[in-house]
């Protein structure tokens, strides 16, 4: 084992602070079946969603020893985790995984947190203390029926406890060898009968990781982050939300940066500042058969992306109905508005034309649910949308379940979801290569946003098959075809001459909507109690592809870009209670090969072995990443 990350955790309960809450680690494998998942805009049971469906619990991630939101989702099958770099990370659904993944959806409490920058996320901002975290929904598959643009492959969606669930003081520490310190607080008061507020704060340190030579990578970090919640509760079915927040982070990088002498590119060792605020107000109403939510949201960001810093803010207001009406007709409705602005201050090597600009979305949706006959439900819906970039576009989906027995469920769908075109799609220039040119001057390429670059769809057909194997055992499959149209390519244009700031040749590389892909897939989730102190998860997923370019294309990195993805992934998740408050913890996976970057196929170990005593605290001491020298997965 010659790369071990020590851990040694504590938890320091006081004033009551409640661990259950509402913990689904004690509960049965039949309760863990209907806990609701809000994913469909209201509650369904979990074996009840016509979609391939996980839940993560603060409970299944403090046992495997995870330290954030990204490596926790490594639990679930058929997602892609790949940490890039100390704070940074590769994460999607079904391929199309890399630094700027833009397929996938993440919501904090229902409000997206993707840059419209490139529709990716900064994995680096989206975290909260697990003593605030009630779980972690994630559906693989397209959801943009419900919630629009870059729901493409996947959501997910982080939520946290209401204020007032969990009462009292929480305080936990972690310290290793790689993540040096961690510590978070939480503070968690009634403010009488009917409002409740939470104020938390966290101050994370990590060291470098160990690049696949084996030599430091340069990479560490440390952020401070802070936030408050506020929940009042009125007659039955009245309720509001008010969440506020932010962070400060400063890291560490290294990046390759072209320059005008031979070798014409060096290493380059920086040293960047990353903040951010953010506000959420959400207002819930049921009158009769209706319920209606308001909710409206502001982010403010400042961040340096490559060789630019932006500064953005914007905001977001959604509207939504959930009406129940006769003959088992259940119909949801809504309305959303996007506006964000953005000023960048680029450079030579990278830059955007405009340098400000303000975009704007329209959205609105409309979806049903019928009961077809006691054993079959149909749910049907549609969204439409307008921006600059895409113009209208619209995302049908129908889906169908099927329960022939209470021990299994059936479920097929037909969808169409939309990626929009982004702000660096069509406005940004990044100079990413260079080397020798013509004349022994530097030639470097250029990648160039395109003003005409369009929309990327997916249509998709999915199928799953969910069936309780006696009172200790439930299995869970979903199996996909996509078919993939309007996919960025990069097109080479002719090489040109520039002297501005100085004498060199620029190939240019525009994009353009010429790739189509198809690829299939199979994902598969047991779960397994041997003993009653004993639980095991079994996750596994395989895919595969074919992808091809118009005939006009001269693309030949394309494919490279979009599938650097492990066709292969195991998981085995093991939590075993020893008794007197002593419990072994073990997570397992496998992940295959990434063929066009070299990247290896890889084994990962992770073990825990924690302590809880009588006064609440909690004693831990873990090792992470035991087989691999390397702690970066992704190149």
């Amino acid at each position: 084992m010659r790369n071990l990350t020590i851990l040694l955790c504590g938890l320091l309960a006081a004033s009551a602070f409640s661990q259950a809450g509402d913990d689904l680690s004690g509960k049965s494998l039949e309760e863990l079946l209907r806990v609701p998942v809000t994913l469909q805009r209201h509650a369904v049971a979990f074996e009840d969603v016509p979609a391939a469906v996980y839940v993560i619990t603060p409970e299944e991630i403090r046992r495997m020893g995870f330290a954030s939101i990204p490596e926790a989702l490594r639990m679930v099958p058929g997602l892609e985790v790949a940490r890039i770099d100390g704070s940074s990370w590769a994460i999607s659904a079904r391929g199309f995984n890399g630094r700027f993944a833009n397929k996938l959806l993440v919501l904090v409490d229902g409000q997206s947190v993707y840059t419209p920058n490139f529709s990716g996320v900064f994995w680096d901002a989206v975290d909260v203390p697990l003593a605030i975290l009630d779980r972690i929904e994630v559906i693989r598959g397209p959801g943009g029926t419900l919630y629009g643009p870059n729901a493409v492959n996947g959501i997910i969606n982080i939520i946290t406890t209401r204020a007032g669930e969990r009462s009292g003081v929480s305080l936990d520490g972690r310290l290793g060898d790689r993540e040096l310190a961690n510590g978070a607080f939480v503070v968690d008061a009634d403010l009488g009968a009917s409002a409740a507020m939470r104020v938390h704060g966290q101050a994370q340190t990590q060291g470098a990781n160990r690049l696949f030579n084996g030599l430091p990578g340069h990479d560490g970090w440390d952020r401070n982050r802070v936030g408050i919640r506020l929940d009042w509760s009125g007659r039955p079915g009245e309720s509001a939300t008010i969440i506020a927040g932010g962070y400060r982070s400063h890291l560490d990088r290294h990046i390759v940066v072209p320059t005008f002498t031979p070798p014409f590119s060096e290493i380059s060792f920086d040293h960047v500042g990353q903040a951010a605020w953010n506000l959420l107000g959400r207002y819930q109403a049921e009158a009769g058969n209706t319920a209606v939510a308001v909710q409206v949201g502001f982010d403010r960001s400042n961040r340096t992306i490559l060789h630019a810093r932006e500064d953005r803010k914007t905001l977001d207001i959604d509207v939504s109905a959930d009406s129940y009406l006769a003959g088992g007709l259940d119909v949801q409705a809504g309305i959303g508005f996007r506006t964000t602005e953005d000023e960048i201050s680029g450079s030579f090597l990278h830059s955007y034309s405009p340098a400000s600009k303000r975009d704007e979305r329209f959205a609105g949706f409309v979806q049903g649910s019928w009961s077809l006959s006691p054993a079959t439900d149909l749910v049907v819906g549609g969204k439409v949308l307008h921006d600059e970039y895409a113009g209208w576009q619209f995302q049908p989906s129908v889906r169908v379940m099927h329960t022939p027995s209470a021990e299994e469920h059936l479920w097929a769908s037909l969808t169409r979801a939309v990626r929009t075109p982004s702000r660096a799609g069509r406005t940004v220039a990044l100079i990413a290569e260079s080397g020798p040119g013509p004349g022994g001057l530097p030639l470097f390429i250029e990648f160039q946003g395109a003003p005409d670059f369009g929309e990327e769809t997916v249509v998709s057909l999915e199928a799953g098959y969910r069936c309780r194997l006696g009172p200790e055992a439930h299995l869970d499959a979903a199996t996909y075809l996509n078919f993939y149209d309007g996919l960025r390519t990069f097109e080479p244009q002719e090489m040109e001459f520039r002297t501005d700031p100085a004498p060199h040749w620029v190939l240019p590389v525009r994009f353009a909507n010429k790739g189509r892909a198809t690829t299939v897939g199979a994902e598969l989730h047991l779960r397994w109690a041997p003993s009653p102190s004993w639980r095991l998860a079994l996750g596994a997923s395989v895919k595969s592809w074919r992808y091809r370019v118009a005939s006009d294309s001269g693309d030949v990195f394309s494919e490279s870009e979009h599938f650097e993805t492990p066709r292969h992934q195991l998981s085995l998740q093991s939590y075993l209670d020893l008794g007197s408050g002593w419990a072994l913890d073990a997570f397992l996976a496998y992940v295959d090969s990434l063929l066009s970057s070299g990247v290896n196929a890889y084994w990962r170990f992770d073990a825990r072995l924690g302590c809880r005593l009588v006064d609440g605290t909690e004693l831990e001491l873990g090792v992470r990443n035991a087989f691999r020298a390397a702690g970066i997965e992704f190149p």
